[in-house]
């Protein structure tokens, strides 16, 4: 089973940013499950999507701890704009305030199993990006910034755009391929 992890804290936002991450996950399988940030723990998953949320929604950063978990955990998780960024601080990485909205270009710089192409297009709301550690491996970039990486020696992904606007092929390759 797949779980998506919301990290929306008004409802309402959940018809962009969690429902067509609905729509794509149930083209490749049947069963998932949607949980509040709140209310994550620890539980028998296939994968987990952590979902991004408006831009001036923090308040999953107030419950970083209900994902401590995921470091010793081997289930593949693609954390997707603010779930990146659960997943920077979970794996000691900062945060860093930059403003990037709208269509802007990828430049993937390492092979993975979630996107073939040297450059893809993606859909960028986001008001923090990750500085990363020497835990983390980038695949992609953006103007040499990071947007697009891994946990080393893990399935665990962090991409700052949303696939869900322009690269669901991204989405699909993660549930069906790890």
């Amino acid at each position: 089973m797949i779980l998506i992890v919301s990290t929306c804290k008004d409802p309402l936002s959940e018809y962009e940013f969690v429902k067509p991450l609905e729509r794509i996950v149930q083209k490749c399988c049947e069963e998932y499950t949607v949980v509040s940030y709140r209310e994550i723990k620890e539980g028998v998953w296939d994968k987990i999507i952590i979902t991004g949320t408006a831009l001036k929604d923090f308040d999953y950063i107030k419950y970083i701890k209900n994902f401590l978990w995921l470091q010793e955990s081997y289930i593949p998780v693609l954390g997707i704009c603010a779930g990146s960024q659960i997943i920077t601080k979970i794996f000691g990485g900062k945060l860093e305030d930059y403003l990037i909205i709208g269509r802007k270009k990828v430049e993937i710089m390492k092979e993975n199993p979630l996107v073939s192409m040297e450059k893809i297009y993606s859909y960028f709301i986001t008001s923090k990006v990750p500085r990363l550690n020497k835990r983390f491996e980038i695949i992609g970039k953006l103007n040499g910034i990071p947007v697009f990486f891994s946990v080393k020696y893990t399935r665990i992904y962090g991409v700052v755009f949303h696939p869900e606007v322009f690269n669901e092929n991204l989405i699909i390759n993660f549930v069906k391929r790890l």
